[in-house]
């Protein structure tokens, strides 16, 4: 059974990853400490040889924490993974592509234009696992990950600020005219994706999305419907659209890694209304 390590264990996506992993009975442990931290990174790899590391832990805001976290933090790991011969499992993001002004759908080709300090650091993050693939023969994936979520979701996402206000029966306020599209992506999806990449010796840069899309207008609709919400759907124009515009071809992801997501949209709100959380 292979020995595995997970940096942002704690993390909403990290959790759920855990508990598949026990489910699966697979051998694993979570990371301690801070990833800038060479010394602490140094520790964790003391008294364990591991076989592949999943590499969640990283920050989303902030200039200087992004390009600690999610770029020395990387880094770090890598070093580490040189040294002990492990494949490394990078999460990174759609947000390397940027966000575009009309619907687009981006294979792994399609050129890259972050537009946030998380979707630099990011594309960073991947050109460190390719510079030590190449040069020292460490076995790295990169995963571009749609926004994703499920239960126990990051509480300022477009997805959790309109469950709360269904839920309250609040108006859902849409900026712009609510027509941006979103590849959303439910968090089991994710975490067997990860796992997936894990167990696989393939390297490179792969999307893992829900293969859909779904305008904002549409995700709000859905969301009162299925919490059966009185909430008022409300547009405010005054204020500019934030969405990404893409759907993630993951053709590659489903022909190399046999990636395919086993839930939509809709089937992911109702796991978690079922949460109640």
């Amino acid at each position: 059974m292979k020995k595995i390590l997970i940096t942002g264990a704690d993390g909403f996506l990290g959790k759920i990853l855990c508990q598949k992993l026990k489910i699966l009975g697979q051998d694993f442990v979570a990371f301690r400490g801070d990833i800038t931290d060479n010394k602490n990174v140094e520790n964790n790899f003391e008294t364990n040889k591991f076989d592949v590391i999943l590499h969640l832990a990283a920050v989303r805001n902030g200039g200087r924490e992004c390009l600690m976290a999610n770029g020395l933090g990387t880094l770090n790991i890598l070093e580490q993974a040189k040294k002990q011969n492990c494949r490394l499992v990078f999460i990174s993001s759609m947000e390397v592509y940027g966000r575009q002004k009309i619907f687009s759908i981006f294979s792994e080709e399609s050129a890259v234009g972050p537009d946030s300090f998380y979707g630099i650091t990011k594309l960073l993050g991947e050109k460190y696992c390719q510079l030590y693939s190449e040069n020292f023969g460490v076995s790295c994936i990169s995963l571009r990950l749609a926004p994703v979520f499920g239960i126990n979701q990051i509480p300022n996402s477009t997805t959790s600020i309109f469950i709360e206000r269904a839920k309250q029966n609040e108006d859902i306020v849409i900026y712009g005219k609510g027509d941006g599209c979103l590849d959303l992506l439910f968090a089991e999806d994710a975490a067997e994706a990860i796992i997936l990449a894990g167990n696989s010796k393939i390297k490179g840069v792969f999307n893992i999305g829900s293969d859909n899309i779904i305008n904002i207008r549409q995700l709000a609709e859905e969301i009162k419907k299925i919490w059966n919400s009185k909430s008022k759907i409300v547009l405010d124009e005054n204020k500019k659209e934030n969405c990404y515009n893409i759907r993630l071809d993951i053709a590659k992801a489903k022909s190399s890694l046999g990636y395919f997501p086993k839930y939509n949209l809709a089937e992911g709100l109702l796991k978690i209304k079922e949460a109640g959380i």
